[in-house]
């Protein structure tokens, strides 16, 4: 009896130490100096409006997604950060869109703590978004996070607390006056991203929480149309294959957000609460 339950322990235990820590597809992974990676998605998204205006379509946005965002690795503790979404075949509140980028960023990630199982990340990313709520006008953001990384043998984990700044959208007429304005208030995020691993298999579940700000939009100095502060929460599920023993995965995505939006905020008959959707396909590689 012994002898079976040692040999249970040595079996379980290799098994256990095959696992790999931190992969490619991790939440806190930070590649070495030199390393390159990219988490590539393409897919689909739809949302719709639980409740809208009479005679209105509930349809809010379609679209098909080809989104990238990764790492390129400084020194082992300095990361520059890289994303972009492109969207195409889009259709916003049932009407077609042309195909463009509606997010693009740089930034970097510097890990402050690194013990064996524990880290620490300060995350600084700048970019441009659009803004899908009213005017489908491209606004210039700067978010700034703080992570805690937990890095166990089957299992990792990234808990991160971030606040976003986005900056109003201004139209000039000829003599350099505003005729047109987009605000939008800071965001604050909360994010709680797992990964489970086995051996070749990495499962991710991902959790998020947005507290939204007001978003306005002024003609002539006069507000046309307000969106009042708003939360935004939902998850993410991804499952991965390694194709190649650490430097690439292949794998599936599912996401579901949802929001309690409201507006326009003094209009007798408001769009409300949208849902979204998206899925797809996903390669994570480094080189």
């Amino acid at each position: 009896m012994k002898n079976k339950f040692l040999s249970t322990a040595l079996i379980l235990g290799a098994l256990y130490g095959t696992a790999n820590a931190t992969s490619i597809t991790s939440p806190i992974y930070m590649p070495e100096q030199g390393k390159i990676s990219t988490d590539l998605k393409i897919g689909f998204t739809k949302s719709k409006f639980d409740k809208r205006p009479e005679g209105e379509s509930d349809k809010f946005e379609e679209s098909w997604n080809l989104d990238a965002e990764g790492k390129m690795g400084l020194t082992d503790e300095i990361a520059l950060n890289y994303g972009f979404n492109f969207d195409f075949a889009r259709k916003i509140r049932n009407g077609d869109k042309s195909a463009k980028f509606t997010d693009f960023y740089l930034g970097l990630t510097g890990r402050v703590l690194n013990t064996e199982d524990n880290k620490f990340d300060i995350i600084l990313n700048v970019g441009q978004e659009e803004d899908t709520i009213i005017s489908l006008q491209d606004q210039v953001y700067a978010e700034l996070a703080v992570r805690y990384g937990l890095d166990l043998d089957m299992y990792n984990l990234g808990l991160s607390v971030g606040g976003k700044y986005i900056n109003d959208y201004e139209d000039k007429d000829g003599d350099g006056i505003t005729s047109y304005k987009i605000e939008r208030d800071y965001l604050v995020s909360f994010k709680l991203e797992n990964e489970f691993i086995f051996n070749e298999f990495t499962v991710g579940l991902d959790l998020f929480y947005n507290i939204n700000g007001d978003i306005k939009e002024k003609t002539d100095g006069i507000t046309t149309a307000k969106f009042g502060s708003y939360n935004e929460y939902g998850f993410n599920v991804d499952a991965n294959y390694a194709l190649t023993e650490d430097n690439n995965y292949v794998g599936l995505y599912f996401a579901m957000a949802q929001s309690d939006i409201k507006g326009p905020k003094d209009s007798a008959q408001q769009y409300k609460e949208p849902t979204e959707y998206k899925f797809g396909l996903k390669f994570v590689s480094e080189f």
